[in-house]
């Protein structure tokens, strides 16, 4: 009965991420605004996939998270003190 159960759950939740949306798509690279927050840019596109965090002091309170998509689409964001200051995506080989 626990087997089963396991094995509903394991099938459930693959089911459950292969049917979630790609948030890394050209209409909301668009919709991210220069006066957003890392909150807002996250409710947008969902966690990043990577986050990377400069080690040198003068980096302000930098961070620079990147979004991994289907085919090969990635969206990146530098944030400052939490504010986007820099924004990129590369979808089908051409950059935005």
């Amino acid at each position: 009965m626990l087997r089963t159960i396991w094995i509903a759950v394991v099938i459930l939740s693959v089911g459950l991420t292969a049917c979630s949306p790609n948030k890394v798509t050209i209409d909301n690279y668009k919709k991210l605004d220069w006066t957003m927050t890392r909150e807002q840019i996250h409710a947008v596109l969902g966690e990043p996939t990577s986050a990377v965090k400069p080690d040198d002091a003068g980096s302000g309170g930098s961070t620079v998270e990147t979004w991994s998509g289907k085919d090969q689409d990635l969206i990146t964001i530098t944030f400052v003190n939490d504010k986007l200051v820099m924004k990129s995506m590369r979808s089908n080989g051409i950059d935005y």
